[in-house]
């Protein structure tokens, strides 16, 4: 039996790989640096950081990300929850801003193209070819012209909010090809009343999801708009069909998206609270952005460099992510849109219309004063009266959809003039056609070419030395800055041990409670005079110094190596953190021109703890419930652990300098019960007896009458 080769493989195809190919050769003729060092380069900003690391660090985030996928995976471990950032307690990754779908995807290129740099790089460019070719698809589907739909491609692959996400290292955000992808299926689904591509149209909607849930949120907001416009131009027909479609899409979506989205929803309020308003209008829209090009595109990059100046009045009060600050929509796009809204008669045009209106709206997120009536008052509905919308942080992004939406009326004004100038001539009106197409194609993109740079990774050694150690160890990187903690969760992908530090989506601090109330580590994570000096306040009775407690807090949280980066440090903050690991710990094992490392080189056993413990008890915090409040207090909630280690056992007092009367309970002695002692307002002091046993015991102190409070002293002293 013989097949046709038109069924197999039609003209249209043949067009639509074309498009696929000319995307794949433009965007590696513009991030050809990246190309030319693909293994061991990854792309920077060029404008508005104060350096090129901490403008591109998050995508160090994001390599951590997809190398703990593939690790769980392979070890059978949650990938939900980690031990391995912020040791020995690990972290919820519920809300952590994981992008499922392309760490996936980025597992086996990793492999082949030898390593987490590669595997990243990779995605950045797919998710910039890609969303080229699936709106060139939409668009194909609204016009049936290639060179419009061409076009529409070029804008939606390399509009500036899309690239600068590109460059600082957010594949989150430039893998945005699921967008048009989700819509196109959906408008077929609805046109032609196909249940199998409402099927397909939940599968796009899931890939959003769990390649970012902002995704989803602009997905959500295309089905509503397109969901009012359908039923509007058909005039409310066949409302069942129509009910049954959408169940269909929210069903596929609901039963994929659930194993994450279950946990994520639990998570609210919980692991992650949403940001404060002044984020969301720091990193909100700047509605003369849209039409002012960024500094960092090739045409007009120059001619508005300043208005994008940190001394800019139009940049008060600046925006909180750099990235946001590129919305840029391209004059000739903008033209090209005006254009097809007017001249085009598809009345698809009126959905993108409505939908780009109300894309602009939301990018310019809540106002400051919801009591005032505003163009943004029908967002403040629903931002202030709604949770779950405040956790859309960077309403900026909304350009995004707003640059699908012109796209496609784009796509719809350049059918419409190569309409207009094959009307004029006869013999060359076809090549007239094209060649006003190309002209047309070659301004949309001279507009949206950026300046492309391009930073190398070289491996520190110090993590080969790290990585041959077979031992079970945690590892502690200073300083706790954020951009280094970024480079630090990096490193771990190449020994694979658990890191104290950590960062977590939306989150700033970067080390566990406990670094900041053990005395010894204070100094650690805050290396300078004022926490030196609070140290020695002694707010903990114990009988040897901080630096010679060193190795036994170290060893009670496993933390056997100590990296310093002591060039990301102030001269003062490096000599005192140098000191005390000196002290504490002897001289650095391996230095190089970037780093410094101590290595704990033998772990402090009981007895050898109980035998410095002679002197006197010696008190550790023993649970993440302690967290730092002050400088001479902290906070303890409900109940919170203390890990006493005594020489003989006897009958100690237990004296606190608390808000709140307490009671002490041995948990290495259930028999003899909870212990409630005095208790002088008057001083805040209060003390209980409590029995001690030789060598280690967890001292459980619970409140009485509050959920908190705060404690400005500890001793532990012989009855």
């Amino acid at each position: 039996m013989a097949f046709s080769r038109k069924k197999i493989f039609s003209r249209e195809d043949s067009y639509g790989v074309v498009a696929l190919i000319l995307y794949i050769m433009i965007t590696v003729l513009i991030f050809f640096p990246l190309v030319a060092n693909f293994r061991n380069s990854t792309l920077i900003p060029s404008f508005g950081v104060t350096s090129a690391l901490q403008g591109g660090r998050d995508k160090y985030h994001f390599m951590w990300n997809f190398w703990w996928m593939r690790t769980a995976i392979l070890s059978g471990q949650n990938m939900l929850y980690t031990h391995n950032l912020f040791a020995p307690y690990g972290v919820s990754l519920a809300l952590q801003t994981m992008d499922y779908i392309d760490g996936f995807i980025s597992w086996p290129f990793s492999l082949i193209l030898g390593g987490n740099i590669a595997g990243f790089n990779f995605i950045i460019l797919l998710g910039i070819v890609l969303s080229g070719y699936t709106a060139f698809l939409l668009a194909r589907h609204l016009t049936k012209s290639w060179i419009a739909s061409f076009g529409a491609g070029l804008i939606y692959a390399y509009f500036p909010q899309h690239i600068s996400q590109a460059i600082f290292g957010h594949p989150n955000l430039s893998s945005i090809e699921w967008l048009p992808a989700y819509l196109l299926a959906l408008m077929i689904a609805f046109e032609r009343r196909k249940m199998a591509f409402a099927v397909v149209a939940g599968i796009f909607l899931t890939l959003s999801t769990l390649t970012d849930l902002q995704l989803l949120v602009i997905s959500l907001v295309i089905t509503l708009v397109y969901l009012i416009y359908h039923l509007v131009i058909t005039k409310f027909s066949s409302p069942v069909k129509v009910l049954y479609l959408i169940m269909t899409v929210f069903a596929v979506w609901f039963l994929t998206s659930a194993p994450y989205l279950v946990p994520a929803y639990e998570a609210l309020g919980v692991v992650h609270p949403p940001p404060p308003l002044s984020t969301t209008l720091g990193n909100s829209a700047k509605p003369m952005y849209y039409i002012i090009p960024p500094p960092s595109y090739l045409v007009y990059g120059t001619i508005f460099s300043q208005v994008y100046s940190s001394q800019s009045p139009f940049l008060q009060p600046i925006l909180g992510g750099h990235s946001q600050w590129m919305i840029f929509v391209g004059y000739t796009t903008l033209a090209l849109a005006a254009i097809g809204a007017l001249i085009s008669k598809d009345r698809r045009r009126i959905f993108f219309v409505g939908l780009a209106f109300g894309a602009y709206l939301l990018s310019l997120g809540p106002s400051a004063d919801p009591s005032q009536l505003s163009i943004q008052t029908p967002y403040d509905l629903l931002y202030y009266h709604f949770k779950i919308v405040e956790y859309f942080r960077a309403d900026a992004r909304f350009s995004i959809l707003l640059m699908l939406c012109l796209a496609m009326l784009a796509a719809y004004g350049i059918d419409a003039i190569s309409k207009l100038t094959s009307v004029f001539g006869t013999s060359l009106n076809v090549r007239r056609t094209k060649i006003v197409g190309i002209i047309l194609l070659i301004l949309i993109l001279l507009e949206f070419i950026p300046i492309i740079n391009v930073q190398s990774y070289h491996e520190d050694p110090v993590y080969s030395i790290i990585a041959k150690d077979p031992t079970q160890f945690s590892v502690l990187e200073l300083p706790s800055s954020l951009t280094q903690t970024q480079l630090a969760i990096y490193a771990q992908t190449f020994y694979g041990k658990p890191l104290v530090n950590g960062k977590i989506s939306q989150a700033r601090n970067t080390l566990p409670d406990y670094m900041y109330v053990q005395l010894y580590l204070r100094i650690l994570s805050r290396p300078n005079k004022a926490s030196l000096g609070r140290l020695k306040l002694n707010q903990i009775s114990e009988p040897v110094s901080e630096f010679q407690l060193a190795p036994i807090v170290l060893s009670y949280y496993h933390i056997k190596y100590i990296i310093v980066h002591y060039k990301a440090m102030t001269k003062v903050s490096f000599e005192i953190l140098y000191e005390a690991l000196s002290r504490g710990l002897g001289p650095p094992v391996y230095r190089d021109r970037n780093v410094l490392l101590f290595e704990l080189k033998n772990w402090v056993s009981p007895s050898a703890i109980t035998e410095i413990a002679q002197k006197g008890p010696i008190v550790l915090f023993g649970s993440s419930k302690w967290s730092p409040e002050r400088a001479r207090q902290w906070t303890m909630n409900n109940t919170a652990d203390l890990i006493v280690y005594a020489a003989t056992p006897a009958l100690y007092t237990v004296t606190l300098g608390s808000t709140s009367p307490f009671c002490v309970d041995n948990l290495n002695w259930t028999a003899q019960g909870t212990m409630c002692g005095n208790y002088d307002p008057s001083s805040l002091v209060g003390s209980d007896q409590i029995f001690l046993g030789s060598g280690e015991n967890v001292l459980s102190i619970s409140l009485l009458g509050s959920p908190s409070s705060q404690i400005s002293s500890i001793q532990v002293a012989p009855s």
